[in-house]
C-alpha cells in the first residue's frame, strides 16, 4: 500500500509539475489580454453646398458602397444657374467667331489700304496723284490699322471673359455634382440624423458612415511587450460573439504608455510612490475575410491572444 501511495504521489507531483511546465509555456507563446476593444474610422456624411434636402435614400445601419448615393440635395437652382451660365459662355463664344471673322476682314482690308497708300505715293512722286488723293489714302490706311488694334484689344478683353465663363461654369457643374452626397466607402450607416426637407450647409454632418476594415486596440502589460512583434499571428475572441474566433496579425506598438497620453498624466515625482504595470497599446489588423458577415463593431470588447515568434 505505502508503495502504491508513494507511486500515486510520484504520479501526481510529475503531472502537476507537467501541467505547470505546459501553463508556462503557454502563457509565454500565447500572451492575451481582456483589456481591448475594436476601432476604426467614422467617416462623416457632410455636404458641401447648402440647400433643403430633397430624398433621403439611407437607412440606419444600412450597408452601403463608396460611391452610393446617399443623399440629394435640391437641384432646381443649382441647374438654372449653371444653364444661365452655360448660355453666357455660348453666347461669348459665339461673339468671338464673328469677332475673328471681323479681325480678318480687317487685315484684309488694312492691307488694301497699304497697297493703295503706297500706290498712290509712288504716283504723287511722278505728278500722276494729288496730295489731296494721297492724304485720303493715307487716312484710310491709318483708319483700317486703328480698327484692326481695336479689334484685337477686343478679342483679348473676350477671351478673357470666356476663361472667366469656363472657370465659372466648372464650379456650377461642381456644385451640381455635390447636389448629390456619395457614400465615401464601403460601410454601415450610423447616427443618421438627415430627413427629407432638412436645410444643410456646407461641412454639417448627418450622420457617419463605418467602415469594415477595423481593427483592435489592445492595452498589454509592458511585462508582456518583450514577447510580442509586429507580424505575429493573433486569434481573437468577441465578447459578444461566442464561440467565434476571428484572426488578424500584430500592426505596431504604440510609443508610450496609455496613461501617459491621458488627460491627467500621473506625477511620480512627488508623494509616495507605488509602483504600477503600465499598458501599453498594441494595434491589431483584422485580416481581411475574417469577418466576411461584417459583425464586428465599433467599440465592441474582445480578448486578443497573440501567438508569439517563440513557437515559430
Amino acid at each position: 500500500m505505502k508503495k502504491q501511495a508513494l507511486i500515486a504521489t510520484v504520479a501526481t507531483v510529475i503531472g502537476i509539475g507537467s501541467a505547470s511546465a505546459l501553463y508556462a509555456s503557454y502563457t509565454r507563446s500565447h500572451i492575451s489580454t481582456d483589456d481591448a476593444q475594436i476601432t476604426g474610422h467614422l467617416d462623416p456624411i457632410t455636404s458641401r453646398i447648402a440647400g433643403p434636402v430633397a430624398r433621403v435614400l439611407i437607412k440606419d445601419n444600412q450597408v452601403v458602397h463608396a460611391g452610393d448615393v446617399l443623399i440629394e440635395i435640391d437641384s432646381r437652382l443649382f441647374q438654372s444657374t449653371y444653364d444661365k451660365d452655360q448660355a453666357a459662355l455660348a453666347r461669348d463664344m459665339a461673339q468671338l467667331k464673328v469677332l475673328s471673322a471681323t479681325i480678318e476682314r480687317d487685315r484684309a482690308n488694312s492691307d488694301l489700304a497699304k497697297r493703295e497708300s503706297r500706290r498712290t505715293l509712288n504716283l504723287s512722286k511722278k505728278a500722276f496723284a494729288t496730295a489731296s488723293r494721297l492724304d485720303k489714302d493715307m487716312s484710310a490706311y491709318q483708319m483700317a490699322q486703328a480698327q484692326t488694334k481695336a479689334d484685337t484689344e477686343a478679342m483679348k478683353v473676350l477671351k478673357e471673359t470666356i476663361h472667366r465663363d469656363e472657370a465659372v461654369l466648372a464650379i456650377d457643374s461642381i456644385n451640381l455634382r455635390y447636389t448629390k452626397v456619395l457614400a465615401p466607402v464601403d460601410g454601415r450607416i450610423t447616427g443618421k440624423t438627415i430627413e427629407l426637407g432638412t436645410y444643410l450647409t456646407p461641412g454639417q454632418i448627418v450622420g457617419y458612415v463605418v467602415p469594415f476594415n477595423m481593427w483592435v486596440v489592445a492595452n498589454y502589460k509592458e511585462t508582456d511587450l518583450h514577447g510580442i512583434r509586429q507580424g505575429d499571428p493573433v486569434t481573437i475572441k468577441v465578447d459578444a460573439l461566442p464561440g467565434q474566433t476571428f484572426h488578424g496579425h500584430v500592426d505596431s506598438i504604440a510609443q508610450s504608455t496609455g496613461a501617459v497620453l491621458s488627460l491627467l498624466p500621473p506625477e511620480n515625482a512627488t508623494g509616495n510612490f507605488t509602483k504600477v504595470v503600465q499598458r501599453v497599446p498594441v494595434k491589431i489588423l483584422i485580416d481581411p475575410g475574417s469577418d466576411p458577415d461584417h459583425r464586428l463593431r465599433i467599440g465592441m470588447s474582445v480578448v486578443p491572444v497573440v501567438l508569439t515568434h517563440k513557437i515559430r
